[in-house]
This record gives structure tokens, C-alpha cells and sequence, in this order.
């Protein structure tokens, strides 16, 4: 059950709009882990609350990795190379133009 839930949420993910098959296999796969669930239930194998337990435990799995957070370590993502010029750039300061001085002197002359 636990299978099909992740691979419901990983489809969940997946889906584009523009992509009828991705929305198709969403589907399949979240009536597959209902009718999994549902039958669970029926059957007395497991509560509705630990449904929900299992569920959140999942969801909260899924959070995790998606901010590369992996066995307790934090997985930083690789960035491309226009990212890392991005980035390069921003830790150097702006060079000063003395826009700000400039307008200050010409207040003062027009006085």
C-alpha cells in the first residue's frame, strides 16, 4: 500500500497539463492506491487512521527530499552554469557611481 501511495504522489508530481498521458497515468495510479486502500480498510487489515498516519509519514518523506534532504543530510542541487555566474556576481558589490553626489552638487547650484 505504501508503494502505491508514493507512486501515486510521485505521478501526482509528474503531471503537466499539456501532457494528457501524464494526467492518464495520475489517474490509473490514484484509483489503483483507492481501491488498494478502500479494500485495506474493508478487510480489517488496517484502520483508516493509520491510513492516514501512513499517508502524512509518506508526504512528509516526499517534502523532504524535494529540499535534497536525504538521510538527515541536506543534498545541495548542482547549479548550471548560468546560475553560478548569477551567483558569482552577486558577491562582489556594485561599483558606486556617484549618481547620488552628482545630484546633491547640482541641488546646490541651482540654489
Amino acid at each position: 500500500m505504501k508503494e502505491g501511495y508514493e507512486d501515486y504522489e510521485q505521478k501526482q508530481q509528474q503531471e503537466s497539463a499539456q501532457n494528457v498521458d501524464s494526467i492518464l497515468e495520475r489517474v490509473t495510479a490514484e484509483e489503483k492506491y483507492y481501491l488498494t486502500k478502500t479494500q485495506a480498510i474493508k478487510n480489517g487489515w488496517i484502520t483508516k487512521e493509520e491510513v492516514v498516519k501512513l499517508e502524512h509519514q509518506i508526504d512528509s518523506n516526499i517534502a523532504k527530499n524535494e529540499k535534497g534532504i536525504t538521510n538527515g543530510q541536506v543534498q545541495e542541487q548542482s547549479l548550471t552554469f548560468q546560475a553560478r555566474f548569477e551567483v558569482g556576481n552577486q558577491m562582489y558589490p556594485q561599483k558606486r557611481t556617484g549618481i547620488v553626489k552628482k545630484k546633491k552638487e547640482k541641488q546646490e547650484i541651482e540654489r
